[in-house]
C-alpha cells in the first residue's frame, strides 16, 4: 500500500478545511499518514521554509504538497497512488501540470480557465506548477529557503531535481485549482532569484506553468522565439480520459466555489 502524507500552507483556515473535506470526504483513509498544516506568515516563513518544515514532519511515501485552494474529485488518492507505485525510483517529484524543456505544457487540471487538458497528462517534464507538488519521502530534496516569497520556489526544486538526475514528472490525477495566481512584484523577485541561480545552466531561458523565466539581454533569439511559439500554441483540449466523470465533478465545482 503506497501512503502519502500531505502538507499545506495555511493562511485562510476556512479554505483549507474545504480542501481537506474535499479528499477525506469518506472519512479517514489509511493510506493518509497525517495532513501537516503549516502557519508560515506566523513565523516569518517563505513558502521555501514552510515547505521544508513539513517535509521534515512528514511521514509517507510521498508528501503531496497542496495549495489550500485545491479541491480533489472523488477517487483522487486511488488515481495517484496507482500512478506513483508504478513509477521507477529515479523519478523524485510529481504533480499535476508542467512544463517540459521546450515549453510544451504537460498534464491536466481545473482551473478559471477552465478544463485543461495537455496530453500526454502522463510526461517527463522540467518545472511543475505549484498547486500540487509530490516529493518521494524518505528522501534528502528540500526547497531552497533563499528564493524570497511565494513564487517559483517548485521550479527552482525541480531544476535542481533535474540537476542531481532525479526525474520530475506530470501523473494524470487532476484536481480543481481555484486560482490561477498572480504576477506581481512578488513574482518578479523570486524568479528573478531563480534566473540568477539557473539561467546560465538553461540558456537565460527557464519555462514555467506562470511564464517564461527568461533574461532578453543572455537569451537566443532563437530560445525566445521558439518559447512564444511554443506556449502561444501550447494544445489544451476538453478531450481526454478523464473528461468525465472526474473533471465534471471538478467544473461543478468550480462552478459553485468562490474564487480568492
Amino acid at each position: 500500500m503506497t501512503s502519502i502524507a500531505l502538507v499545506s500552507l495555511v493562511n485562510r483556515p476556512a479554505e483549507h478545511a474545504e480542501c481537506r473535506k474535499s479528499l477525506l470526504r469518506g472519512g479517514e483513509d489509511p493510506r493518509v499518514a497525517g495532513w501537516h498544516v503549516i502557519h508560515p506568515n506566523e513565523r516569518g516563513w517563505n513558502a521555501a521554509q514552510g515547505l521544508n518544515a513539513g517535509l521534515d514532519a512528514a511521514a509517507g511515501d510521498w508528501v503531496v504538497l497542496v495549495h489550500q485552494d485545491v479541491r480533489f474529485p472523488p477517487g483522487w488518492i486511488d488515481r495517484f497512488t496507482e500512478q506513483v507505485g508504478a513509477l521507477p525510483g529515479t523519478v523524485a517529484v510529481v504533480g499535476a501540470a508542467g512544463t517540459t524543456r521546450a515549453g510544451t505544457f504537460r498534464g491536466h487540471l481545473v482551473d478559471p480557465n477552465g478544463h485543461c487538458f495537455w496530453p500526454p497528462p502522463a510526461a517527463d517534464v522540467l518545472t511543475l506548477d505549484e498547486c500540487l507538488l509530490a516529493v518521494r519521502g524518505g528522501g534528502t530534496l528540500r526547497f531552497d529557503p533563499l528564493v524570497p516569497g511565494f513564487h517559483c520556489y517548485g521550479a527552482e526544486l525541480c531544476l535542481r531535481a533535474a540537476a542531481e538526475g532525479r526525474g520530475i514528472r506530470t501523473i494524470d490525477a487532476p484536481v480543481l485549482h481555484l486560482s490561477t495566481g498572480r504576477l506581481d512584484a512578488a513574482y518578479a523577485a523570486a524568479s528573478k532569484y531563480v534566473l540568477e541561480k539557473w539561467g546560465p545552466t538553461y540558456g537565460h531561458f527557464i519555462p514555467t506553468t506562470a511564464a517564461e523565466i527568461v533574461d532578453p539581454a543572455r537569451a537566443s533569439a532563437w530560445r525566445r522565439f521558439l518559447g512564444r511559439f511554443v506556449r502561444r500554441n501550447s494544445t489544451r483540449t476538453d478531450e481526454g480520459p478523464c473528461a468525465s466523470p472526474v473533471c465534471g465533478d471538478l467544473l461543478a465545482a468550480l462552478r459553485s466555489a468562490p474564487h480568492p
